[in-house]
């Protein structure tokens, strides 16, 4: 019998009402962290194993993944190689309300970690003229610009092109795949600050949900430029995590 929990069958009846009434998917800030969790890892036995990644999922998962939501639920994912001792501490941790992680770090002694904000949207996303998603035709073309992003084009889809004087100079595209999508944003150094990068992300957020999948965005806390992306760009902040590695 497959065994289907709470926000899954949530999920599954509003992308149902949705299809048929064109509405827009309303989710819990916990049910969003958990279609993040479900898209940054691939997993084995509820264990993370590899980062999930459209050009191949090599990259080993960390030890642990902890979330926290604006309406202050804490969610956890251990990697495959966390052990008894670790889960049993973590465990502790969360039912006890931490979320501190500099607590963590002392207690599970890992000091290799990375912080990261976590967004989503409910705006439809618009269109553009000078944005379209890409095809496998528009490979070479692609790797003028951005060399060995063209690979992923089969897997990273929807994956959208700005195009401006001949060439691809900003593209977004589904980096993490699940019920939810992670948006992926690169922009050609000389053509950043012209509004191409929030163009390709919301043709991309508009493609997503017309799929009928959720558009997700998360971003370093250090990286000032693609939290404002995020914010001008109509995405809400849901949910803070940290990996320790």
């Amino acid at each position: 019998m497959l065994y289907l929990d709470n926000w899954q069958l949530k999920f599954l009846f509003l992308n149902y009402l949705r299809s048929k009434k064109g509405c827009m998917i309303k989710l819990t800030p916990k049910e969003l962290l958990t279609l993040h969790m479900d898209c940054m890892f691939t997993y084995e036995k509820s264990r993370m194993v590899y980062v999930n990644e459209p050009w191949g999922c090599t990259t080993p998962a960390p030890l642990l993944m902890l979330g926290h939501t604006v309406e202050d639920d804490i969610l956890c994912r251990f990697g495959k190689y966390a052990n008894a001792s670790l889960i049993k501490k973590v465990e502790s941790l969360v039912y006890s309300g931490v979320w501190d992680i500099s607590i963590y770090q002392k207690e599970l002694g890992i000091q290799n970690s990375s912080q990261e904000l976590c967004f989503y949207t409910k705006s439809t996303g618009v269109d553009c003229t000078n944005c379209r998603l890409l095809t496998g035709e528009d490979e070479k073309l692609l790797e003028t610009t951005f060399k060995g992003y063209a690979e992923e084009i089969s897997t990273a889809q929807p994956y959208v092109g700005y195009f401006c004087d001949g060439k691809i100079v900003s593209i977004c595209r589904s980096v993490r795949k699940e019920h939810g999508h992670e948006a992926g944003i690169e922009t050609l150094p000389e053509y950043r600050r012209r509004g191409y990068a929030q163009a390709v992300l919301k043709y991309w957020t508009m493609a997503v949900l017309q799929q009928g999948f959720i558009p997700l965005y998360s971003a370093d806390v250090a990286n000032t430029a693609s939290l404002q992306l995020a914010r001008k760009s109509q995405y809400i902040l849901y949910a803070s995590a940290f990996v320790l590695k």
